[in-house]
């Protein structure tokens, strides 16, 4: 029983270590949406901000698709994900109706608030819903 003991508190100490190592390997890092910006940069943002006040409203997210953006060389790339449902093979149909539905309601979404979504810059996730 003791050398149960033993090993257990040896399992436990090497388990700790192991997080300690890893956890104090991982330096902040960058969400990967934008890089480091200068002051002139978040100025710039804030104005295209100030322009298009929905994207003081990003990210939404539902149970049918979430709406972000990320800025890149002042210009807005809006990033709609959609959250369609296919469990089996059969569901394909099914799933491609849900996301075009989805994909209309996220739409219905950004020209309520005041996107022009026939000239704006958006990606969907997934890309082969038409």
């Amino acid at each position: 029983m003791n050398r149960k003991r033993i090993a257990i508190i040896g399992l436990v100490i090497l388990t700790i270590f192991t997080l300690i190592i890893i956890f104090s390997g991982n330096k902040k890092q960058s969400d990967g949406k934008e890089p480091e910006k200068g002051q002139s940069s978040i100025a710039g943002e804030e104005k295209i901000k100030q322009q298009n006040p929905v994207l003081y409203s990003l990210p939404i997210e539902n149970s049918h698709f979430k709406i972000d953006y990320t800025i890149n060389n002042n210009t807005i790339q809006y990033e709609i994900t959609l959250y369609g449902i296919l469990n089996r093979p059969e569901q394909y149909n099914s799933y491609l109706s849900q996301n075009r539905q989805y994909k209309q309601e996220a739409l219905t979404y950004l020209t309520n608030s005041g996107v022009d979504v026939s000239k704006a810059n958006i990606k969907f996730s997934p890309d082969n819903i038409q």
